[in-house]
């Protein structure tokens, strides 16, 4: 009897086992291997030092699982669509990525989302040392809508046949040239600190735009028909038929322009408005632009006017729909009113804190 027992409970294991291998084996054909096999190359190659990319992404996250050839459907980060047949890769996302060699996505066919980035408080130290020692080369049959590449060290950055493309993030890279003649879909641009020679095309869509340097011309941004968003950082002083292209747009940011004055009286539609380091401006015309829901002004120490929409002068009963206003280092003489009133700045402040449901509470 407890032969028998023995011989059951060895043969019920061993079955399982086996049982298991099968399932393991028939559950691995599904899964697309070239794109499985790219991943791996990737994850294998070594930097000067000897460190495989997989070793530098396991020191980052040690509560993450290796990259077993025998289990993709634990590579964290991975998304995995069926498509003819084959589970293949759909979306790809690796934060905090510090990575070398090249990346081989070119027969990656259902690939839709790709975001390879570093945090930006890691710029700092990861750009130095990182110099176009990582390649990566996008699909050639290509669904993809959105590639997020941040800090990462990337030098080029071949975006033929990608047609479909969205979205494009590619700040705090070494990029020198950027071509989006085949990018018709493309609506959202953000290519800052990256010094960087861009080629549009007439078809382009771009609705939202983040760039840096004086190396922009205004032309190619008033080329852009569709824009609603810009922010830039730049020392030109804009000029009015500039600042007239942007009166349609619901968000302005700009950091270093050297405009002594800045009138934005024809934004009817802006929502936000973001104004850094202006060492020159003395007033800020806004008086038409009753739609805003932020007011951000930091480091404008010549700024002595400011002209609102009426509406905007702080009660309790419009509390609620007042902007939500952010002022640092700025010490305007007089806020003026749409309506021809006008009171002192220190005044304004008074009203704000008047204004809160909550005792002593602002807008600052």
């Amino acid at each position: 009897m407890g032969y028998c027992f023995w011989l059951f409970l060895a043969q019920t294991f061993f079955g399982a086992l086996l049982t298991t291998q099968a399932e393991t084996e028939t559950r691995l054909e599904m899964y697309a291997a070239e794109e499985m096999k790219a991943i791996q190359d990737f994850m294998q190659f070594q930097d000067a030092e000897g460190k495989s990319n997989e070793q530098k992404w396991l020191a980052i996250h040690p509560h993450l699982k290796p990259f077993s050839p025998q289990k993709p459907w634990e590579w964290h980060g991975i998304t995995w669509k069926k498509e003819d047949d084959f589970l293949r890769v759909q979306n790809l996302n690796w934060s905090d990525a510090d990575f070398d060699g090249t990346l081989d996505l070119r027969q990656f066919s259902a690939l839709e989302e790709l975001w390879i980035f570093t945090d930006p408080w890691e710029w700092e130290t990861i750009l130095p040392r990182k110099k176009g020692n990582l390649r990566v080369l996008l699909p050639e049959k290509s669904c993809l809508k959105r590639f997020i590449c941040c800090g990462i060290g990337i030098s080029e950055l071949n975006l033929e046949n990608q047609r479909v493309l969205e979205n494009l993030q590619c700040m705090e890279n070494p990029l020198k040239e950027l071509d989006l003649t085949q990018t018709p879909n493309l609506r959202h641009l953000a290519c800052e600190n990256c010094p960087i020679q861009v080629k549009f095309a007439p078809q382009n869509q771009i609705e939202l735009l983040s760039i840096s340097g004086d190396s922009w011309t205004f032309e190619q941004i008033c080329a852009l028909k569709n824009l609603k968003s810009i922010r830039w950082k730049t020392t030109k002083t804009l000029p009015d038929n500039f600042i007239k292209h942007v009166s349609k747009c619901e968000g302005l940011s700009f950091r270093k322009i050297s405009n002594s004055n800045l009138d934005f009286s024809q934004n009817r539609e802006l929502y936000t408005l973001d104004l850094e380091d202006l060492p020159h401006p003395e007033t800020l015309d806004l008086r038409n632009s009753t739609e805003m829901s932020d007011l951000s002004l930091k480091n404008c120490p010549k700024l002595r006017k400011i002209l609102l929409p009426h509406v905007f002068r702080p009660t309790r009963e419009n509390y609620y729909d007042l902007p939500c206003f952010s002022f640092r280092d700025i010490a305007p003489e007089v806020i003026e009113f749409s309506d021809g009133t006008s009171i002192s700045y220190e005044e304004f402040q008074k009203l704000q804190l008047a204004a809160s449901p909550e005792e002593g509470v602002g807008f600052m």
